[in-house]
């Protein structure tokens, strides 16, 4: 019994990690205009993060007020100041 559950879990395809919270949101918003990672270059606050993508929604970014705090959300824990 027990070799039988290791071998499964041996066996077993890898499972795929899920994508941060907002990144899949980032990727199709901010990605429809930008490359990804330009903009990711340099840290900023939370305060920061959240008057870019204002910025980009004024613009034309299309996102709903819940999925712009997604993306907000994102960038602040992975690309924000330390």
């Amino acid at each position: 019994m027990v070799l039988f559950s290791v071998l499964t879990l041996l066996l077993a395809p890898p499972q795929e990690k899920a994508k941060p919270r907002g990144k899949a949101e980032y990727e199709r918003i901010c990605g429809a205009c930008h490359e990804l990672g330009v903009g990711t270059a340099n840290p900023r606050t939370r305060a920061q993060w959240t008057a870019v993508v204002d910025d980009m929604a004024a613009m034309g970014a299309a996102g709903t007020k819940a999925e712009l705090k997604r993306v907000v959300d994102y960038l602040a824990a992975n690309f924000g100041t330390k």
